[in-house]
């Protein structure tokens, strides 16, 4: 069997040819070169690491999903916050209707926050129904109530800060 050592580039001498003493020197030599070039080369596996090109394949792939999704969920979010203004609007419809057959008032009566409040069976808070795009998150700048006959309004929906908070 022939054992072969590089000793430097190119220079390849095999032990056969090679006296004893000279065996060992060259050895030596070999054994600090090849400890150097490893101590030196930090070899990783070449299948422990993504490349560039994959790296940036799935961040395009990401971001061309967050560019679908993000305005399906914001046209999701406006719809639901249209659909709990409408619902506020016709239980504040409904609360008028009932304190006007109650109250044996007429057609043009215009009731007040404290007069329906009663009706809207939330323990008497009146202040709890709101738009839910209103930041303030206050009754009396979310809705006018408006006559019997009318039904209520959005205050928003007025200013066009919103649209679609109609009551039908």
């Amino acid at each position: 069997m022939r054992v072969l050592y590089q000793l430097n580039k190119g220079d390849i001498q095999t032990r056969t040819e090679l006296g004893h003493t000279e065996l060992g020197t060259v050895l030596s030599r070999a054994a600090k070169t090849f400890r150097l070039a490893t101590y030196m080369k930090k070899t990783l596996h070449p299948r422990l690491a993504f490349t560039l090109i994959e790296t940036l394949i799935v961040v395009g792939i990401v971001g061309l999903l967050a560019a679908i999704a993000i305005p399906s969920i914001l046209r999701a979010r406006a719809r639901s916050q249209t659909n709990a203004c409408i619902n506020n609007l016709r239980q504040i419809h409904d609360a008028k209707q009932q304190w006007a057959i109650d109250q044996h008032k007429p057609a043009d009566a215009v009731p007040l926050k404290s007069d329906i409040s009663h009706y809207l069976g939330r323990s008497g808070n009146i202040e709890r129904i709101c738009c839910p795009a209103d930041p303030t998150e206050l009754f009396d700048n979310s809705y006018n109530i408006n006559q019997v006959t009318n039904p209520p309004t959005c205050k928003l929906n007025e200013t066009g800060i919103v649209i679609g908070h109609v009551l039908k």
